[in-house]
């Protein structure tokens, strides 16, 4: 994968973007972990540095084909090195809330690289680790970031399971030293993820109604429509959205007049579903 490895040449544009698309691939496979700010800088470089190579072809020279290839491509780099921005932000905004985070992905990390865990040494990270979210009390915190948090918790927690599932199937010393620490670990992990959720957010433990979300803001609505080439603002969108509902409800009492029933648009559907499969 020689993208990976030297610096980006652009020779032909189709061929180029495969090997693209062929190399990116490759490269989430290798730094799979979404939480970690150092995947996200990673790609961004990544991405620059193609966009950078791509600055060098001269668009003039492109046939049509080629300028559909170019735009395209380049709007695809520009709007992954935002997201990749995005990310960033997003798990900074949310590090004082998750002041463990740093070293628990450093243990998958090392993993991936090979440098295989100790199991002392590994058994004592985790009871630090479980230390530190026993210190961590937050207090009149955003809803909205307690609830990234707490997301984002539970997401640690599959990633401390599959490095523990890693090395317990066969490494004896490992079991023994780290089982437990693993299994108060994975429950403070747990029972910190249902603190922000219920205490700090404020949703109940039964509650099945209430809709969380995590708004990406105006700025990234409008990235994604640029980058979709949809040339409105999300305003005009709803107001276009609210005047297309409204001409529907227009038409649909039209048609309930027209078979008897007023502006009972709902009855004339009923009697449209019995007359007709």
């Amino acid at each position: 994968m020689l993208a990976l490895l030297a610096a980006v040449v652009i020779t032909s544009l189709p061929e180029s973007i495969q090997l693209y698309t062929t190399d990116r691939a490759a490269l989430t496979r290798r730094h799979d972990l979404r939480l970690a700010p150092e995947t996200w800088k990673r790609l961004a470089a990544f991405d620059q540095s193609w966009l950078d190579a791509l600055n060098g072809v001269n668009y003039e020279k492109l046939d049509v084909d080629g300028r559909i290839d170019y735009t395209l491509f380049r709007d695809h780099l520009q709007f992954q090195i935002r997201e990749s921005a995005r990310q960033q932000q997003r798990i900074a905004a949310v590090g004082h809330l998750l002041p463990f985070a740093p070293a628990l992905l450093g243990l998958e990390q090392d993993r991936q690289a090979m440098r295989f865990a100790e199991p002392e040494r590994a058994a004592a990270l985790l009871h630090e680790i479980r230390s530190r979210i026993g210190n961590t009390t937050p207090r009149g915190e955003d809803k909205l970031l307690a609830n990234r948090a707490a997301l984002f918790a539970q997401d640690y927690r599959r990633t401390l399971k599959r490095w523990f599932d890693f090395y317990h199937g066969y490494d004896p010393q490992f079991a023994w030293w780290a089982a437990q620490p693993y299994k108060a670990l994975d429950e403070a992990l747990d029972a910190y993820s249902k603190f922000l959720r219920e205490k700090v957010t404020g949703i109940a433990p039964d509650d099945r109604d209430t809709i969380t979300g995590d708004p990406v803001g105006r700025d990234a609505l409008l990235a994604e429509l640029r980058h979709e080439f949809i040339p409105y603002t999300p305003e005009e969108l709803i107001e276009i959205a609210n005047a297309e509902f409204a001409w529907c409800g227009r038409e649909m009492r039209k048609a309930s007049r027209e078979l008897g029933h007023g502006d009972d648009w709902k009855k004339a559907l009923e009697q449209v579903k019995r007359q007709y499969m």
